[in-house]
């Protein structure tokens, strides 16, 4: 009778130490579930925080709105790199002068068909065709302030807007020759201080490209364009003149 109550008794003993290997066993997972779950929680928590930090920096680098800190610890006010004076020339004065040059290089050489001539464009000249391209559609009116500077291995485009107030553009773009004929080809473009990945500038570059195609369709009409150099505030551009009328 001893021998069954001890057997029983150990029946019992190692049944409420499994019971309790199990509870501590459901514990553990519970205490690490509810560990997995505030870690995720945590880590999305963390992720928002960090992809609305990226999103003011953005808005203040852009200058699009004013954002609170950020605006004031990240956005300068985006100036060019120097200024053009352009406002005494006319679109008239520019094409007139081109017009002479060709003409007058004609004349040295006593040629009229087959001919090459150096023409220079100055910062100047270029800012005043692209305002007066812009005034012919409109748009001019929209724009505060523009510019085109040339460097020694772009030219840089600089604009500002009256609306929406104080935004800034401003495109890095290189001239190059394809087929005799003159194209752009863009190497960066920035909104405010934000610099843009091609990609999203691409609308912006569209928008800016219509004035600067309708100049240079005026150039690749002149002649066959055989080299172009740049220079700071200055563009070089040797042209094949096949046949000129001097009448």
């Amino acid at each position: 009778m001893t021998r069954l109550e001890d057997n029983n008794n150990n029946n019992v003993e190692e049944l409420q130490g499994e019971v309790e290997r199990l509870k501590k066993s459901i514990k553990g997972k519970q205490n690490k579930k509810i560990l997995t779950c505030g870690t995720c929680f945590l880590f999305v928590l963390l992720l928002i925080l960090f992809l609305g930090s990226l999103g003011a920096f953005a808005l203040a680098k852009s200058g699009l709105v004013t954002v609170p800190f950020f605006t004031e610890k990240f956005y300068q006010e985006p100036k060019p790199s120097h200024l053009v004076t352009a406002e005494a020339l006319t679109e008239n004065d520019v094409y007139n002068s081109l017009q002479k040059a060709i003409t007058g290089q004609a004349l040295v050489q006593k040629k009229t068909k087959d001919f090459e001539v150096n023409l220079e464009l100055s910062e100047e000249q270029l800012t005043t065709l692209i305002r007066a391209e812009l005034g012919k559609s409109g748009n001019y009116n929209k724009i505060d302030y523009l510019q085109l500077a040339v460097l020694a291995d772009n030219c840089e485009l600089f604009l500002k807007t009256k609306e929406p107030p104080n935004l800034f553009l401003t495109f890095n773009i290189k001239p190059i020759i394809k087929d005799g004929k003159l194209e752009l080809e863009t190497s960066r473009i920035k909104i405010g201080d934000l610099t843009l990945p091609k990609f999203t500038g691409n609308f912006l570059l569209f928008l800016a490209k219509s004035p600067l195609n309708s100049i240079l369709g005026s150039f690749n009409n002149l002649g066959q364009i055989q080299k172009i150099n740049l220079q700071p505030r200055l563009i070089t551009i040797l042209l094949l003149i096949k046949s000129l009328n001097l009448k």
